[in-house]
């Protein structure tokens, strides 16, 4: 068994160790209200089924016995040859009713997810740690593609934010799509939404470039074949030039860029442009 307790991108990588070890997920749930653990565990559930995985809920009163392996991945004890093993693993993911009309005009869409607002800071950072300004991605930016805003996000008390980037973005003849602003007002705000609902939209992606989160373990292990540059701050636990370079082995357009508090901006500005040439 890979036991998982929460719902997040963390959890699809588990689902996909799950089919390469060939074992069982069982949903677990750290509350220790019965209650709200039952509750939790049905929505983990419910939110990871469509990622087509055999999946069992740990009855009240159990201790999960499975293999805990996003822990190992925060702890930073998963060895680095692991990910040549599970690189190009691929989640048998379920049909979504959900369209984006709009994404299907044969413009090229390329998510960008330029921050990170939420963390469980389990992979020691802070969200601001694991943050950049859009301004870094500006040597992508481009009148003829649609860059679609990939981040989680509250659609209450962040929304001022996310449209400023909008704005910001639109004054400079950018073209920047907010899922459920225009279409599929359900979507809005990406977070707490069910994944199933994006799948599509990923499937009309043609790149993505962003820090590090949800949407790079979508990507990774559902649509391996949509090109992306993974940024991180090299701070954390996760081996993600480890990981890209076990995808690129494998055939698939990964790239991962580092950097940190003593990284130069305009440097990492010129190194993402440049990265991102080579997804054409």
């Amino acid at each position: 068994m890979v036991s998982i307790f929460s719902s997040f991108g963390h959890e699809i990588f588990a689902c996909a160790s799950s089919i390469l070890l060939k074992r069982d997920v069982e949903v677990a749930s750290k509350k220790e209200n019965p209650e709200e653990a039952r509750a939790d565990k049905i929505n983990i559930a419910s939110m990871l089924l469509p990622f087509g995985i055999s999946l069992k809920i740990v009855p009240e009163g159990q201790t999960p016995k499975g293999r805990d392996i996003v822990s190992e991945l925060k702890a930073g004890t998963l060895p680095d040859g692991f990910w040549s093993q599970i690189a190009g693993t691929r989640l048998p993911i379920g049909k979504s009713s959900r369209e984006y009309p709009i994404l299907e005009d044969g413009k090229k869409n390329v998510m960008i997810v330029p921050q990170k607002w939420l963390t469980d800071g389990e992979c020691g950072l802070n969200a601001a740690q694991q943050s950049l300004s859009h301004e870094v991605l500006a040597g992508i930016f481009d009148e003829d593609t649609r860059f679609i805003f990939g981040q989680h996000y509250d659609k209450v008390k962040d929304m001022e934010t996310v449209l400023q980037l909008q704005q910001w973005m639109e004054e400079r003849n950018y073209e920047l799509y907010i899922p459920g602003q225009d279409e599929n007002p359900e979507v809005l705000g990406v977070r707490r939404v069910p994944h199933v609902e994006y799948f599509n939209m990923y499937a009309n992606l043609d790149a993505m470039v962003g820090i590090a989160g949800t949407h790079t373990w979508i990507g990774l292990f559902c649509f391996p074949e949509i090109p992306q540059i993974i940024l991180y701050n090299t701070n954390g636990v996760e081996h993600w030039s480890v990981i890209a370079e076990a995808f690129q082995r494998k055939g698939y357009k990964v790239f991962a860029i580092g950097y940190n508090e003593q990284t130069d901006m305009q440097k990492l500005h010129e190194k993402i442009a440049e990265t991102y040439k080579k997804l054409w």
